[in-house]
């Protein structure tokens, strides 16, 4: 998927991984942004307090879990075409 998207094919990514370019990418460059928000002083903390960051945390377990498992299934490849 990496390479793909470096070579600008982003039809070929999303065919090689969708839930890494759809969820994981822009989670990682959120992330990214965030600290360094963090680390110029303008954020207090990278990940959301209470409530909503919890059910955030949780969320992103339960689709990566979910992926996990859905695309080690056998016959996923109709599922997820």
């Amino acid at each position: 998927m990496i390479g793909a998207l470096l070579r600008g094919d982003f039809a070929a990514a999303l065919d090689f991984n969708a839930f890494g370019l759809l969820v994981v990418l822009p989670l990682a460059a959120v992330l990214l942004i965030a600290g360094a928000r963090v680390e110029l002083g303008r954020a207090a903390r990278m990940w959301p307090s209470g409530r909503t960051g919890l059910l955030a945390a949780v969320a992103l377990g339960v689709a990566i879990v979910a992926w996990a498992v859905v695309r080690n299934l056998p016959g996923a490849e109709v599922l997820l075409a």
